[in-house]
Parts: C-alpha cells; structure tokens; sequence
C-alpha cells in the first residue's frame, strides 16, 4: 500500500473520523476505488 493516500481516506469519511490520527478497532471506513 502507499501511505500517502491516506488523505483520499480520510476525505471519504470525515463524517465519521474526527482526527486522522485516532482511528479506532471496529471503525467501518470507506475506501474509494484506487486507494
């Protein structure tokens, strides 16, 4: 994976993640296509 596309993740679930840097266990993200 590439660590630099974390922003497109981030981006796709601001709704649910407050700080990119506290993701929890039992979160459910979404991931965009080429991610």
């Amino acid at each position: 994976g590439s660590g630099n596309k974390w922003r497109r993740i981030y981006n796709a679930n601001k709704d649910k993640i407050q700080d990119p840097n506290l993701i929890y266990p039992g979160q459910e993200l979404v991931i965009p296509p080429g991610t």
